[in-house]
């Protein structure tokens, strides 16, 4: 009967070692899930950021290029890119007719 008492205890014992593992690993996965949850959440603050970067370069890019100086006033450079705009319609237009 020891031997059966022995043989019970000791499989209660590993049981609980069992369900205390399981615990460990249930709470190391929610934590890996929410730090997974903000690592998403930051590259796309990231992704955004670096979007709205790659535009503002593109914006100083045609500023060199239609030759503004970094003093200009933005509407001073809107204006001078809806002048092209109106040039290229007519052109357009007039490879139409």
């Amino acid at each position: 009967m020891d031997l059966y008492k022995e043989k019970l205890d000791s499989i209660e014992k590993r049981a609980q070692q069992l369900v205390a593992a399981h615990v460990q690993l249930k709470d190391k996965y929610n934590s890996l899930k929410a730090e997974h949850s903000e690592l998403m959440d930051l590259l796309k603050e990231q992704g955004a950021q670096l979007e709205e970067m790659e535009n503002k370069l593109k914006v100083i890019k045609v500023a060199k290029q239609l030759g503004a100086s970094p003093d200009d006033d933005k509407n001073d450079l809107k204006k001078k890119i809806n002048e092209y705009i109106k040039e290229i319609d007519k052109c357009v237009a007039l490879l139409n007719n």
